[in-house]
């Protein structure tokens, strides 16, 4: 599955701009997704500590989140809600 810095490729505005800017522009992209999320999903944005993203990052990398399903990552935060999400997939509560 491609980043989400890598589904903004496409767009031409982003091909004139330096890296740096690009960055700034991707960043303040997600920020706004988060801001407004609940118009567009019904649910509450979240931010998650950089502490936690790597984490949960290293924990990707290192494939111990192998067995958790796809859809348990969309539209949460943290980890722990991961982790909730992927088990309430697995009662069929979702």
């Amino acid at each position: 599955m491609p980043s989400y810095f890598q589904t903004l490729l496409p767009n031409p505005i982003f091909f004139a701009l330096e890296f740096a800017q690009y960055y700034s522009a991707a960043c303040a992209t997600v920020c706004v997704r988060a801001l407004v999320a609940k118009a567009f999903t019904g649910q509450e944005g979240v931010f998650t500590p950089l502490s936690d993203t790597i984490e949960s990052f290293e924990k990707l990398c290192d494939g111990e989140l192998d067995t958790i399903p796809e859809q348990a990552f969309l539209n949460v935060g943290g980890l722990d809600s991961v982790l909730e999400k992927a088990a309430k997939l697995e009662r069929g509560e979702i």
